[in-house]
């Protein structure tokens, strides 16, 4: 094996798992839900991200302009989940 530490660490990132990461913070979801949706720690989310300029900052969203990342994170996990 190549990268022994692989194995400990988790599965390598595909191109589709970056694709759908920037898809995700595209629709303003945190890294917590993010990380969920991609089955992978919120650490490995941030790292990725920042690796390829994937932003991860909460945008104004239907939530409304009372927005907190928080509350509106229940309603975005249903959304992912479609």
């Amino acid at each position: 094996m190549r990268f022994p530490w692989r194995a400990a660490s988790g599965a390598a990132w595909t191109v589709e798992d970056v694709r759908r990461l920037r898809e995700l913070a595209d629709q303003g979801m945190s890294p917590r839900i993010i990380a969920t949706q991609l089955n992978r720690s919120e650490s490995s989310i941030k790292n990725k991200a920042g690796m390829h300029g994937i932003s991860l900052r909460p945008r104004l969203s239907s939530c409304g302009s009372d927005f907190s990342r928080t509350s509106c994170d229940a309603s975005l996990v249903a959304i992912a989940s479609d």
